[in-house]
Parts: structure tokens; sequence; C-alpha cells
């Protein structure tokens, strides 16, 4: 027997959807988004090296005093010198060298190793005192650790900062922030008179040997040959030179005795060393 549906049976049945399509475009969409992820995770030959170490709020200024090349064969190395605030704390001592880094190796990215030296002034600089610290960027943080592989390809990802701070510098620092004022002067003009003070001495012996210091014969002030006289004239010049420092600041000389043992205390960077020979005095004696 034929078995005759109906056809409201027939009108009723719903056609079967077909979705494996959408479904294949939802899972090629979520392995790009996957990979794009993983690729920045990865850096992508771009990831930041240098986020690590700074923190931008801590980023103090700085002034380069100075740039040196110092490579190694086809390795290229760069030294740079920059004076900080004398105030500037450890972390913002840190954060400021590794920005400083950042910003050079980002600028030329051929440079295969570099470091920075930071001091807090210029006459500390110029003085060539210890600096307050300094930090090296290098492969594993190793200094002389690039091949030549490394140099040749620019390969960075193992590249770590590594810094050598200057503890006793800071602290003394410190000690200053909590005591900037003495005797109604601040630290400024105090380094400034006990730099004064140290320059008459210079001058001091620089003008008494023209008096009496043998070989100074043909000098136009030259009196005689005399040991004695010569240690005399050096404390008559020396001691009238620092009496006009002490009028021009009006401080007196248990100031300036103070002044002068904080001086040697903290380390405070003097005149630069020169010869106290007159031209017209002969060397050799």
């Amino acid at each position: 027997m034929i078995k005759i549906t109906s056809s409201e049976n027939i009108s009723t049945q719903k056609p079967r959807k077909k979705v494996w399509g959408k479904k294949w475009w939802w899972i090629v969409g979520v392995i790009i988004v996957v990979i794009f992820i993983i690729a920045i995770s990865s850096g992508g030959g771009n990831k930041d090296l240098f986020s690590q170490y700074i923190q931008t709020d801590k980023v103090r200024e700085y002034k380069l005093m100075k740039s040196e090349d110092i490579s190694f064969g086809n390795i290229l190395r760069m030294k740079y010198s920059v004076i900080v605030p004398s105030d500037i704390s450890e972390d913002e001592l840190k954060s400021t060298l590794a920005k400083i880094i950042k910003e050079k190796a980002e600028k030329n990215k051929d440079i295969d190793e570099i470091v920075v030296y930071a001091w807090d002034s210029k006459e500390s600089f110029e003085g060539m005192a210890l600096p307050l610290g300094y930090a090296e960027w290098c492969p594993y943080g190793k200094w002389d650790g690039v091949t030549s592989e490394i140099a040749e390809k620019n390969i960075r990802d193992n590249y770590k900062i590594v810094f050598h701070i200057n503890k006793e510098s800071l602290e003394a620092i410190q000690k200053r922030k909590e005591s900037k004022i003495k005797f109604g002067l601040d630290e400024e003009t105090r380094r400034k008179i006990a730099y004064e003070l140290e320059e008459c001495e210079i001058k001091g012996n620089f003008e008494a040997n023209k008096y009496y210091l043998p070989g100074c014969e043909k000098c136009p002030e030259f009196i005689e040959a005399n040991s004695k006289k010569l240690v005399d004239k050096i404390q008559e010049l020396t001691e009238s030179c620092k009496a006009k420092v002490r009028d021009k600041y009006h401080i007196s000389p248990d100031i300036e005795t103070a002044i002068i043992k904080e001086s040697l205390e903290e380390n405070w960077p003097g005149p630069e060393s020169r010869n106290i020979l007159p031209p017209c005095c002969k060397s050799g004696f």
C-alpha cells in the first residue's frame, strides 16, 4: 500500500541550517587574535627594554656634559657624563640614568653598550670628584658581553641595566637636604666661600714666590732668596686675601674655619690644580 503524506505535514517541515561556514570564520578570527597577542607579548623585535628600570614620576632633569666614543673593534660603545640635581634620591638617580640610556639607545640603534656617569655639580665633574653613580647597559648586564653576532644583528633581547650607586655621596646629599642653612648661609654660598678661600692659598703661594723663591731673580718683585721670609710672605698674602673673602660674605674667622672643615668632610671640589711657579721664575729650584 502506498502511504500518502498530507500536504500539511510537508509544509511544516523546516530545512536544516548550514552553520559550519560561520563557525569556520569565527575560529579563524580567534586564531588571528591569539597570534597577534603572542607577537605583542614576545616583543616582535620592538618590546620596551627599559620600562622596568624607569619610574616616570622619579625622572629628574639633567645636563649632558660630555659624550665619548669608547668603541672597541666593531663594537660601538658610548660613555656619557651628566649633571643631575644635588638633591636627587637613589630611586630618582636610577630612573634618570635609565631614561638617558633609553634615549641614547633608541636614537642610535647601532650602539652596542652604554655607560652613563652622574655628578651633582659642574664643579664636581670638572674637579674629578667621585660620581654619584653610574649605569651600564649591556648584554646580560655584563660589560664586554657583546659578541660579533650581537653587534652585527643588533640583538638586544637579553640586555640589562646595571646600576652602581655611590651610597655615601647620596647620604651626604641627604644630610645637606636636612641642614641646608648654616651660619645664615645656604650651601651654595658656603661652597663658594670654601672655593674662594682655597683660591687665596694658591694665589698667596704664587705671588710670594716672586719675592723670595730661589730662581725667581728675574721677577720685578724679587728681593732675595729666603725660605723663612717666603713662608711669612705666603701667610701674609693668603691672610690678606681671606680677610677680603670674610668681608665680602660678612663672616667671622670662626665661621671661616667651620666652612673649611665642612668642605673637607663633604669633599667639595676646589680650584683646579695649577702651577704656582710664576713665568718669571726658573723651574728646577
